[in-house]
């Protein structure tokens, strides 16, 4: 069976297509196997999915700051033989970020879908921190599947892995693994997940390296059942981001006035004075000042929407009241939460 057999790219999935690949491949009874790629702009995820259909223009590809990609958008084609449905989604640090528009539109391309066998976090191989994203990601995965199951459906690709350039694949791996499952932990999962890992340079067609990576990601995708689409809702849009905002402030100081008596002796007059005997009088006050300083600790939210500039407020909320006698520093601190 030749690709052109395969039907052409299409905002929704066509089903005469699904029982096409029905038909002739009986090993799928599901049609297509379909691939979700999802990542931060500039780290090949376009290019990724355009070395997988083997077609170098069907996703638009940018290596700027801008995403080329502004759509969820499908093409049918063949992975090594396997029939697959290859998605491809907006970038998530967008100039225009995936906003709540994107992500209303990803969603319901994911419930045409009506299934999903296997996301793929793309990430820039040459990159020397960690994709600042990462957090971002998981948390929109998380939350749109929020089962543990799918991450038995989550693969990560590193791009850009070009012949002659160092890349350390094992401490890539180990690295983003523990990285990606302290994140998953902080969502209440605590069972330790191996996120397998790819290494693909996608523009060269004939890397031997990229094509023996491709084989295991073809492998690996291949032995995925499905994971429902069809009732995926859209996450609440202010738990993208969430900073939480800590204050201490001085409401109020309070002042109290007492006097110490000053004592001091005299020699006494007479014959008393004579042999040295003294006596005691006042001879003045200290004037002593006592501060009483109230300080109030408050606390909000701040959620920041998935354009990653508008963010809302929740209202102030006083956690704690206490007078204490000694000045103390005021501060303002943030702490980011998953949710």
């Amino acid at each position: 069976m030749t690709e052109s057999s395969i039907p052409l790219q299409g905002i929704v999935i066509n089903e005469k297509s699904i029982k096409f690949a029905n038909k002739k491949y009986k090993i799928y009874p599901h049609g297509f196997k379909k691939i979700m790629v999802i990542g931060s702009v500039g780290n090949g995820k376009s290019s990724l999915a355009n070395r997988i259909v083997e077609k170098k223009n069907i996703f638009t590809e940018s290596d700027d700051a801008d995403s080329e990609t502004k759509l969820t958008i499908g093409y049918n084609s063949l992975f090594m033989g396997m029939p697959i449905h290859m998605i491809d989604t907006p970038g998530l640090n967008d100039s225009d970020g995936m906003d709540s528009k994107h992500l209303k539109e990803l969603i319901l391309y994911l419930q045409k879908c009506k299934d999903i066998h296997a996301i793929l976090l793309v990430f820039n191989s040459q990159s020397v921190r960690f994709d600042k994203n990462i957090k971002r990601l998981v948390r929109l995965i998380t939350t749109l599947f929020n089962t543990q199951d799918f991450w038995c459906h989550v693969g990560i690709v590193f791009t850009k892995v070009y012949s002659g350039i160092q890349c350390n694949k094992e401490k890539k791996r180990t690295q983003y693994n523990e990285y990606i499952n302290k994140i998953i932990s902080e969502t209440g999962i605590t069972t330790k997940i191996n996120i397998p890992s790819y290494f693909v340079d996608s523009h060269d067609f004939e890397d031997p390296n990229t094509l023996s990576e491709l084989k295991y990601l073809n492998t690996w995708i291949s032995t995925k059942d499905p994971i429902l689409t069809d009732k995926l809702k859209e996450p609440d849009i202010k738990y993208m981001k969430t900073i939480n905002v800590e204050k201490k402030k001085l409401v109020d100081t309070k002042t109290s006035q007492s006097k110490t008596p000053i004592m001091a002796t005299k020699r006494k007059s007479g014959m008393a004075g004579m042999f040295g005997w003294k006596k005691s009088y006042i001879s003045g006050y200290t004037t002593n000042t006592t501060y009483a300083y109230t300080y109030v600790i408050e606390t909000r939210n701040e959620y920041t929407l998935y354009d990653n500039k508008s963010v809302i407020f929740s209202d102030w909320k006083t956690i704690k009241t206490y007078i204490t006698n000694s000045k103390e520093k005021e501060y303002v601190k943030k702490l980011e939460k998953l949710w």
